[in-house]
């Protein structure tokens, strides 16, 4: 699949996690980038989601990065029923200094599926508009 500016496809913006988004004739959305992007992506999609992810899995991060915090399950589900949202930054904080660590465990564990949020699926593209051609772009449908 390529991405350029065509009657087929237009760029829209890079509101979808600083990544580049197009709009094909279709109607179809796709957010696009290299990898340097889909990290960046997938660094602001963690932050703004802490309070979604399985508190086994944050607690189990925590742990192997602090063992000495005496955190279990039950506090962070306690926190992001409570609080939804507004629980990603008690959270963030018990990761940090360690959310970079954090978010390339996400990576490998899941890859950047997760931030598509229509179908999980992350094609290859050989081009996308304004950005160099044929270095391995990705894009993932978003609506």
């Amino acid at each position: 699949m390529k991405f350029e500016e065509t009657e087929e496809a237009i760029y829209i913006d890079s509101s979808y996690y600083g990544l580049k988004v197009f709009q094909l004739s279709t109607g179809e959305e796709y957010a696009v980038g290299g990898e340097n992007e889909f990290f960046a992506a997938l660094g602001l999609y963690v932050i703004d989601s802490l309070w979604s992810f399985s508190s086994d899995f944050i607690v189990d991060f925590i742990k192997s990065k602090k063992p000495q915090y005496k955190i279990t399950t039950e506090i962070i589900s306690f926190l992001q029923e409570k609080l939804c949202e507004d629980s990603c930054d008690i959270i963030k904080d018990m990761i940090n200094p360690y959310m970079d660590d954090f978010i390339l465990h996400i990576k490998e564990k899941e890859g950047y599926r997760c931030i598509s949020n229509y179908d999980d699926v992350v094609l290859q593209t050989e081009y996308t508009y304004g950005l160099n051609p044929g270095y391995g772009y990705m894009a993932i449908r978003i609506n």
